[in-house]
């Protein structure tokens, strides 16, 4: 029941999203699945990272994910090539990567209270 959990945190507000989302925009993809990812910046966008136990489609948080081009994108959201703990682990793995990145370009501050 963690996904129950952490749908009770307080939502991003929108302009702090919108500055979030911007940034996949012109980056390469993150993920890139070998023989998946098309390469190339024209088709990366913000990749949500899905909540186990809420679902395929559920986001776990609005601001949890990383740039992926359309093949990883699409794999990762209903892809059927790799296996699920594959796809999920990767995206963790880059979305945790990301987040720092975000944090250390002061895209996003953490604050207390």
């Amino acid at each position: 029941m963690i996904g129950a959990y952490l749908q009770k945190e307080p939502k991003t507000p929108k302009r702090i999203l919108r500055k979030i989302y911007d940034t996949a925009k012109g980056q390469s993809c993150w993920i890139r699945f070998e023989d998946i990812c098309v390469g190339g910046k024209e088709t990366t966008v913000f990749a949500h990272l899905n909540a186990p136990g809420l679902g395929s489609g559920k986001a776990l948080k609005s601001e949890y994910g990383c740039p992926a081009c359309f093949g990883c994108h699409y794999e990762l959201d209903q892809g059927t090539v790799l296996e699920k703990y594959i796809k999920r682990g990767r995206h963790f793995e880059q979305t945790l990567k990301y987040l720092h990145w975000l944090r250390i370009n002061n895209y996003w501050e953490f604050k207390d209270g």
